[in-house]
């Protein structure tokens, strides 16, 4: 097993058991309660005073856009990752119609803040279809708490 950070190599270790294909939960970082480490399995010690510890095999710190795949990557492949998802984007604002346009997107206080002219839509779908905002004005200030939300003005 390989571990990366920021695209390159920071350490590996031989002898790791065969992760098997399994339907159970999945640990990574924090261990959720109900996930079945395959160490534990493998130790045989199916104590219920295992389950009732809370903080057992716990990494005590920060992921920050982590990825774990079904396959092995090569290093080229890791970086080309890592790059990919350290490159800024920059925002041009266009003209979305004759109506309506999105001027600014920025983060501010956790929050996703759109300055926009004309009606604001949103859709769970890049391709649609957009809907009216309801009550949005702008500056519009939205929590970002969903996998995928998208906004056009017209």
């Amino acid at each position: 097993m390989t571990g990366y950070l920021n695209g390159e190599q920071f350490g590996q270790a031989s002898g790791i058991h065969l992760l098997y294909n399994h339907s159970d939960d999945v640990a990574f970082g924090a261990r959720n309660e109900e996930a079945v480490l395959a160490d534990f399995i493998a130790s045989g010690t199916f104590s219920p005073d295992f389950w009732a510890t809370g903080d057992l095999m716990a990494y005590d710190g920060w992921l920050d856009e982590a990825a774990l795949y079904n396959k092995v990557l090569s290093a080229e492949r890791i970086k080309a990752h890592f790059e990919a998802g350290n490159t800024e984007v920059a925002f041009t604002p266009g003209n979305g119609g004759d109506a309506g346009q999105v001027n600014s997107i920025v983060i501010a206080d956790g929050n996703v803040v759109i300055e926009f002219e004309g009606i604001l839509k949103s859709s769970p779908t890049v391709t649609g279809p957009f809907a009216p905002v309801a009550g949005a004005v702008s500056p519009y200030s939205v929590a970002p708490d969903q996998s995928a939300q998208f906004y056009l003005a017209e």
